[in-house]
């Protein structure tokens, strides 16, 4: 793999908004496990059938950089998409390109970008010193 990176986007989709922090405040709990569900689902989807000449890598310590793109400009803050991330994280531990999501082993930054007319949901996985498994 090219520089040791992993870039997986996953075109037209962003998780639903019920999995912000704030979001799962107002959701039942059955709510919330069906979109949890359908993030595993896309993003497992994403990963094994993304466009990588080897092997998936696995990364002892990584930097994870998540990035929400929404179609219009509006306030968006980062600590509440974190919710976003978490069912997309889950399934980079569970298919082992993270050896963990604890801060022992992995860095984390959301952001939410604009880009007009497009929506998506980029996530790139980067060796943390020498992280790489």
């Amino acid at each position: 793999m090219a520089d040791d990176v992993l870039r997986v986007t996953i075109g037209a989709w962003t998780p639903d908004m019920g999995l912000s922090l704030n979001g799962r405040r107002r959701a039942s709990p059955w709510e919330i496990r069906r979109w949890q569900a359908d993030a595993h689902a896309i993003m497992t989807w994403a990963l094994l059938h993304g466009d990588w000449h080897e092997e998936v890598p696995t990364f002892r310590r990584a930097h994870v950089t998540v990035e929400f793109v929404f179609p219009v400009r509006r306030r968006r803050d980062p600590d509440n998409l974190s919710g976003l991330a978490k069912p997309l994280l889950d399934v980079l531990v569970r298919e082992k390109v993270l050896v963990d999501d604890d801060s022992e082993h992995m860095d984390l930054t959301v952001r939410a970008v604009v880009e007009r007319g497009v929506t998506a949901t980029r996530i790139t996985v980067t060796p943390w010193a020498s992280g790489r498994a």
